[in-house]
């Protein structure tokens, strides 16, 4: 899993690269209309909540640029949610009723007249539109035409030792569009930079473990080595190959034939197919076939050295093997984004809906639950509510750091595995044995114990945590319908008595 803001994190999860199916979907909750008069919508969620009082430095000068996406709410926000949650309830009339990418544009995607009101209005308030989709309004301008056209100051604030960006009251859109607007990003710009045009770097140097390794779990003991757990373990298996995986899964004569499956990332490893091939070649899978990989990619990237590019290629290649490994008669379309950042992942996923590239989309990127603001949740939240209509479910790995304690020192879940609309994967250690028989499975998480000089005995067994599989229960999702009375009580109100999102649902291999 790759961390979608400046701030990445290290390792990778496969658990969210192994294609499942699963329909558990929530509905969302509708915009509040304005308090503050007849003439302005409130558009909930887009003053952070670091920006506070305290943290108040002032506003910011009104000759500052300012980039920003208008997200649009659609013909019927509220209808949208409700019919993603109807076709994809078991025990609705309109089960499985999905919608072509057209008809579901048709009948909830934004009408030319509202794209032109919200053109109108930001224009008239002496914003530029930098560009247009069926999704959103980009403009960019300065802090006095963004204050004029949202109703609120920019001001500076104290945040993690450094001065950020950000409204000082909510944002709002004028009445008269009549809820055409969904929300705005951008107005803060924590931890944002200017964004300009960059070649993707060659891949990184590789990290390559020695050995000794098993071939399958149990083949080979560490006789030489102290006890652990009471006895001689065996050394970790060198890696599953498909042939193990598909028959500890069961997967039987299942092989992903008639199956689309999307993988989404930042940037692309500019020798993905033919690494792809090397590894099909190396382990025993099926061999690639002439168009059944295919790449979707942005004509510019950004951002290439701040998200450390070269480090998503080792993830993105990952997915893509594990995909065919487990699933060899599966088209693999790899939809790269031009950067980490929200705005180019939301981009990479919206073009996955908005063409219906693929029916299952596998995404191993993440960030921590604090990172998320309500404004982008509501613009992720569309698109996957608009995959949903579809008959397109989006899997997320839950996180290569368990609960997150050891990562940032809060108990918290990740993002956006902890949406209602998604399904959230979780990782597993897993035991093949001889003959590729399924031997035990367990959640997955990895301690480090260093041995003595001597190599007798262990000197901080069983050592340090280093990784696990992500979960938790979300502080920001409320309890989605498909949990209620199925996920323990106890997980399910740790954090609110009203219940809130437990991830992960699903989980496989990670280890």
């Amino acid at each position: 899993m790759r961390s979608n803001r400046a701030a990445l994190r290290a390792g990778a999860s496969m658990a969210a690269t192994l294609p499942m199916i699963a329909g558990a979907l929530a509905l969302g909750i509708p915009a509040a209309h304005a308090a503050d008069g007849p003439a302005r919508d409130t558009l909930a969620g887009t003053r952070p909540a670091w920006a506070t009082a305290k943290a108040d430095k002032g506003s910011t000068s009104d000759s500052a640029k300012v980039s920003a996406r208008v997200y649009l709410a659609g013909r019927d926000a509220a209808g949208l949610a409700a019919y993603a949650r109807s076709v994809s309830d078991p025990g609705s009339p309109a089960y499985g009723k999905y919608l072509s990418a057209e008809q579901a544009e048709a009948r909830f995607g934004a009408t030319p007249a509202q794209v032109a009101a919200v053109r109108s209005w930001l224009t008239a308030a002496g914003l530029k539109v930098t560009g247009t989709s069926r999704h959103y309004v980009a403009v960019s301008g300065d802090v006095a035409a963004v204050e004029k056209a949202f109703g609120t100051q920019l001001h500076n604030y104290a945040k993690g030792g450094k001065t950020y960006r950000a409204p000082s009251g909510t944002a709002s859109a004028p009445a008269s569009l009549d809820g055409a607007v969904l929300t705005v990003t951008g107005l803060d710009n924590a931890p944002h930079k200017a964004a300009s045009k960059e070649q993707l770097p060659p891949p990184d140097a590789v990290f390559k473990n020695s050995g000794p390794f098993s071939s399958y779990y149990g083949s080979n003991t560490a006789s030489t080595l102290p006890s652990a757990y009471g006895k001689k373990i065996p050394y970790a298996v060198q890696g599953y190959t498909g042939k193990q995986l598909r028959a500890a899964y069961g997967a039987g004569g299942f092989t992903g034939k008639g199956v689309r499956v999307a993988i989404t990332d930042a940037y692309a490893s500019p020798t993905i197919a033919f690494d792809a091939a090397t590894y099909a070649k190396a382990h025993g899978d099926a061999s690639w076939k002439t168009g059944q990989l295919r790449q979707v990619l942005p004509a510019d990237y950004t951002r290439t050295e701040e998200c450390g590019a070269a480090g998503w290629y080792g993830e993105e290649t990952l997915d893509v093997e594990a995909v065919h490994a487990v699933a060899p008669a599966a088209n693999v379309t790899y939809v790269g984004a031009a950067s980490c950042y929200d705005d180019d992942l939301l981009d990479s996923l919206s073009k996955v809906v908005d063409n219906h590239l693929a029916d299952i989309v596998s995404n191993s990127w993440g960030d921590i639950e604090a990172n998320q603001t309500p404004d982008l949740a509501a613009a992720y939240d569309q698109v996957f509510q608009f995959g949903a209509v579809e008959g397109i479910g989006f899997y997320f790995s839950s996180g290569d750091n368990g609960d997150e304690v050891a990562n940032t020192g809060t108990k918290q879940v990740d993002t956006p595995a902890n949406s209602a609309w998604v399904t959230a994967v979780g990782g597993t250690s897993l035991a093949v044995g001889k003959n590729d028989k399924y031997l035990w499975e367990t959640g997955w998480g990895t301690d480090k114990a260093s041995l003595s000089a001597d190599g007798k005995s262990w000197t901080d067994f069983p050592g340090a945590y280093t990784s696990g599989a992500g979960g938790g229960t979300s502080r920001t999702v409320a309890q989605p319908y498909y949990q209620k009375g199925v996920v323990p009580k106890a997980l399910a109100t740790a954090n609110n008595a009203a219940g809130n999102r437990v991830v992960p649902d699903i989980a496989a291999i990670a280890d």
